[in-house]
């Protein structure tokens, strides 16, 4: 898929989908963490990481992107707050991914909103 370099971890993103009290969580509340799986570690990333963890880390930090249809995140070490390993925290988790009708309405919109001559926004990997 996607390798990381240097101080690089890639992750597929996770979403909470329920609280810890098994309240449905709607896409409207946003707390200021995100979760991911390790997909790929970087040679020079020193953190006792390893793939298949899940990391926790801030919602805006590292770059996103969409990966055949997998929504993933390019962090630098330095963004990443810790592994995760509470079983309760991980059990409301399911991986985030992206149809292809819902990335042809994300790019017409953001092109509805860009003067005629701007690239697009999404870059499809």
């Amino acid at each position: 898929m996607i390798t990381a370099l240097n101080d690089k971890v890639i992750v597929q993103e996770m979403k909470k989908e329920k609280s810890t009290g098994g309240l449905i969580i709607p896409d409207s509340v946003q707390a200021p963490q995100s979760y991911g799986i390790v997909q790929s570690i970087g040679d020079k990333v020193t953190a006792p990481i390893e793939e298949g963890q899940v990391l926790i880390f801030h919602n805006s930090g590292g770059m996103a992107m969409v990966v055949e249809g997998k929504v993933l995140r390019c962090l630098m070490e330095g963004e990443i707050y810790g592994i995760v390993t509470s079983e309760d925290i991980l059990s409301g988790l399911t991986l985030c991914e992206v149809k292809q009708a819902d990335l042809d309405n994300l790019d017409k919109a953001l092109k509805e909103q860009q003067p005629a001559n701007a690239a697009s926004r999404i870059v499809r990997v």
